[in-house]
């Protein structure tokens, strides 16, 4: 990560954003993640108010719960506060990015991730924003999930092979 965008992000951490959902998993993802990865930690990365947290939350899933910027409203909680570019992720887990800001934000979780073993990691978005959003790391994505969400996200996903 450059130095100006560090210190960009350091800048923001913890700042109060309107409680603006992006996805909306519907059923079809739900019943899909918890048999695909039920037993596994997942982290929700860019949480915003948390409202997958909380669906997978409530399907007896483990997760966490990642945003650099505390929202107006929550519907999950704890909501850790902290640079997902940065996060120690633990081994074998999943980190999920659902519907990002684009630029490099995805591609800095990717690389990130990726140093910290994560198994899996799991990018959920518009197909019209696969390429810009997942940047060099798109060609090694497969396609896991069609129609995922309320507006037709699908999901992406990369495996860690040993």
């Amino acid at each position: 990560m450059s130095t100006f965008r560090n210190m960009a992000t350091m800048l923001n951490l913890g700042r109060t954003l309107p409680g603006i959902k992006f996805f909306e998993p519907n059923s079809k993802f739900l019943r899909w993640i918890k048999k695909t990865y039920g037993d596994r930690l997942i982290y929700d990365v860019g949480a915003g108010c948390g409202q997958v947290s909380k669906a997978l939350s409530e399907l007896g899933m483990k997760v966490v719960a990642i945003d650099i910027n505390h929202r107006e409203r929550s519907e999950y909680s704890p909501i850790e506060i902290a640079n997902a570019e940065a996060y120690s992720y633990q081994e074998e887990s999943v980190v999920m990015i659902c519907r990002p800001c684009h630029g490099e934000f995805a591609e800095e979780v990717i690389f990130q991730a990726a140093r910290c073993h994560a198994r899996f990691i799991m990018y959920v978005g518009l197909e019209k924003n696969f390429r810009s959003d997942l940047g060099p790391h798109f060609q090694s994505f497969k396609l896991a999930l069609k129609s995922a969400g309320l507006e037709g996200e699908s999901v992406l996903v990369w495996e860690r092979i040993f």
